[in-house]
């Protein structure tokens, strides 16, 4: 079996994913405070916070607390704090 066809296609791809995310971060440049502040929900990425705002607009008046926006989305981050120690664990979907 060939695979350099695959792996050119696999490559292809990748640019194309590259490309996608850059012309991304451009456009949600003048909001990128936004983006980090989405950013403190625990385990949401950089990239997680573009999309999130990309499908919610950046008015979090719409939501009573963070609690109800990462419901919106069908998660539900935990930050288990116990005598001071943070537990930090993955944010988990439904």
């Amino acid at each position: 079996m060939d695979r350099r066809p695959l792996s050119l296609t696999l490559s292809d791809l990748d640019d194309m994913i590259t490309q996608t995310e850059v012309e991304l971060y451009v456009c949600i440049k003048p909001y990128y405070e936004f983006v980090e502040f989405v950013n403190t929900i625990s385990a949401i990425t950089e990239l997680s916070s573009t999309i999130i705002l990309e499908e919610t607009g950046v008015n979090m008046n719409l939501f009573d607390d963070a609690k109800h926006l990462c419901s919106w989305f069908g998660l539900y981050p935990s930050n288990n704090e116990s005598a001071g120690k943070k537990n930090l664990s993955n944010c988990q979907s439904r």
